[in-house]
C-alpha cells in the first residue's frame, strides 16, 4: 500500500494562501489607510454669513458642506473667530446649534428649526450639509449679560399691565435711569463696527486634526448704524414678551470670500 502523507497539495496550497489574503486583505487596508491615507477636511461655504446682536450679545451663523477625505471621520467640534480688523479685538465661538431655515416668517423673522449642536461622522469623500450657529465663549461677559438683562427684566414687569399699551410700556421703560445706563453700556461694548473682518473656520475631527478656513467680509458705517438699532430691541424684548410678541431684528447677511491669512 501507498504510504499516506499529510502533505498539502499544491492546488491546496494556493487556495489556503488566497483564503488568508481573503482574511486579512481589510486589516491590511484599514492599517494602510491609517498610515498612509491621511483624513483631509474641507469646508465649502454656501450663502452668506449671518451677523446677529441680541441679548446673547455678538454672534454668527454660517452654513456649507464639510467633506472629510480618504477615511470616515467623526466632525467633534466646529469653532470659529471674528477679528475686526481697524483694532484687532477679537470675538472667539463655539458651536452652539444647527439650524435649518424653514421658508416661513412670523413677525418679520425667518423661522428655523433648530437642535444643539454635537459631534456627527461623515463618511470618507461624502459631503455632509451644515448650517451652524455659535455662540460667544467669554463666559464672563455672557454672565455679566444675563445680570443686565435679569435686572432689566424685573424693571419691566413694573409696567407691562393689561391696561397699558405695549407703545406705553415701552416708552415708560426706556425713561428708567436703569435703562438708559445699560444702553450706554450695551452701545460701548458692541463689537460690531464698520471695519473689515477676518472670519476663521476651525474644523475638530478625530485623533485631534483640526483645519482652519479663513475668510473675510466687511461692514459698512450704513449697516452698523441700523445694526445698532438691536441694542434697543434685544432690551425693548423683555417688554415685548409680556405681550407676546417679538421684536424684528436686523441682521446683515454678508458675502465672505476665502482669503490665505490663518489664525
Amino acid at each position: 500500500m501507498p504510504e499516506e502523507t499529510n502533505t498539502m497539495s499544491y492546488c491546496e496550497g494556493i487556495t489556503a494562501i488566497v483564503a488568508l489574503i481573503a482574511l486579512i486583505q481589510p486589516w491590511v487596508i484599514k492599517l494602510w489607510n491609517f498610515l498612509f491615507r491621511r483624513i483631509t477636511i474641507a469646508f465649502i461655504p454656501s450663502g452668506k454669513i449671518k451677523l446677529f446682536y441680541n441679548r446673547s450679545g455678538a454672534y454668527v451663523q454660517i452654513g456649507g458642506v464639510v467633506e472629510v477625505k480618504n477615511q470616515d471621520a467623526v466632525i467633534e467640534d466646529i469653532s470659529a473667530k471674528v477679528v475686526r480688523r481697524c483694532d484687532n479685538a477679537e470675538l472667539k465661538m463655539n458651536w452652539s446649534s444647527f439650524n435649518v431655515p424653514v421658508y416661513q416668517q412670523i413677525a418679520g423673522n425667518l423661522l428655523t428649526t433648530s437642535e444643539t449642536a454635537r459631534p456627527f461622522k461623515i463618511r470618507a469623500n461624502e459631503l455632509s450639509p451644515v448650517f451652524v450657529e455659535f455662540c460667544d465663549v467669554n463666559d464672563s461677559f455672557t454672565d455679566h449679560l444675563d445680570e443686565i438683562y435679569s435686572s432689566l427684566a424685573t424693571e419691566a414687569k413694573s409696567f407691562a399691565n393689561p391696561n397699558v399699551s405695549l407703545e406705553d410700556a415701552c416708552q415708560k421703560f426706556r425713561s428708567t435711569s436703569n435703562y438708559q445706563k445699560i444702553k450706554e453700556e450695551l452701545l460701548e461694548s458692541f463689537y460690531w463696527k464698520p471695519s473689515q473682518y477676518l472670519l476663521v473656520i476651525t474644523v475638530h475631527c478625530g485623533r485631534n486634526i483640526q483645519k482652519d478656513f479663513s475668510y473675510e467680509f466687511s461692514l459698512n458705517q450704513a449697516e452698523i448704524k441700523e445694526f445698532k438699532k438691536d441694542i434697543e430691541k434685544a432690551m425693548d424684548s423683555l417688554i415685548y414678551s409680556l405681550y407676546g410678541q417679538i421684536p424684528h431684528f436686523y441682521y446683515p447677511s454678508k458675502n465672505y470670500v476665502e482669503c490665505s491669512e490663518s489664525r
